[in-house]
């Protein structure tokens, strides 16, 4: 993190052209895979028990899709107008965070770990805002986000000219409600109440501080601890349904006759 911190201060227009390139390729990766994935599913399989497999021509043409996606992203990120690329921008933060929900919910053992470092991750942010822990730092995370800014790169939902959800607290939240909804059903609600009470405190936090800080720190406390307490609920009730299923096998059966 410190290296790239450090590239970003000394090369900022070659770390900012890098960075537009390595999106325009993500966009078309992404767009060749999810076409390539809806083709196969809209695909007749030749018979039955095998896998629908695309042509050589409808994968040349998903790459093709692919391609042009990721090149108009790169000419509209030099090009187009700001209010137009920040349309464009917060579709591909949706889309990338909607995608990041989709996924398969690990365990909770394995998201708290996620969760805790991304915390102490978000944390060493903080301080190096701050100016206050590496040397070569100032405020605004040593240019990064004049970057993001300059080069119009799609790391954040923005909500007007000077608010916005990065990208990586809003794939969090989807992660974590996607988890809650999964392993606890409706009571995810509460999951996604107390990520919002999460981003609340980030807003005041950045407003009180007159500089942008980053979302994660109030965010992962607030989520994980409803988290424990439904894993707490969920480990107590399978003890006691434990509990009773070896109550009952130990209970004398009844013959008939007897009474």
């Amino acid at each position: 993190m410190v290296a790239l911190l450090t590239l970003l201060n000394k090369f900022p227009h070659v770390m900012g052209r890098v960075m537009q390139v390595i999106v325009s390729l993500i966009v078309a990766a992404a767009v060749y895979c999810g076409t390539k994935s809806l083709g196969m599913k809209l695909a007749r399989p030749s018979s039955k028990g095998e896998t629908a497999e695309l042509t050589l021509q409808q994968r040349l043409a998903c790459a093709s899709l692919g391609v042009a996606c990721g090149a108009g992203w790169l000419s509209a990120a030099v090009l187009a107008s700001t209010t137009v690329m920040e349309g464009i921008n917060n579709l591909l933060v949706c889309a990338a965070a909607i995608s990041a929900g989709l996924t398969i919910g690990p365990s909770f053992g394995l998201l708290s770990v996620v969760l805790w470092g991304l915390f102490v991750y978000d944390y060493m942010m903080t301080v190096v805002v701050s100016g206050s822990f590496f040397a070569v730092c100032h405020s605004e995370m040593c240019g990064a986000l004049s970057v993001i800014e300059e080069y119009r790169l799609p790391m954040a939902l923005r909500f007007g000219a000077t608010s916005a959800l990065g990208l990586g607290d809003l794939a969090v939240g989807a992660v974590v409600v996607s988890f809650a909804m999964q392993r606890y059903g409706m009571a995810a609600v509460l999951t996604a109440a107390a990520y919002g009470v999460g981003i609340f405190l980030a807003i005041f936090w950045s407003a009180s501080e007159t500089k942008p800080v980053p979302a994660l720190v109030p965010i992962v406390p607030c989520v994980w601890m409803v988290l424990a307490v439904f894993e707490i609920r969920l480990f107590l009730l399978s003890r006691y349904e434990l509990s009773n299923v070896d109550e009952q096998e130990r209970r004398p059966l009844k013959l008939p006759t007897e009474k």
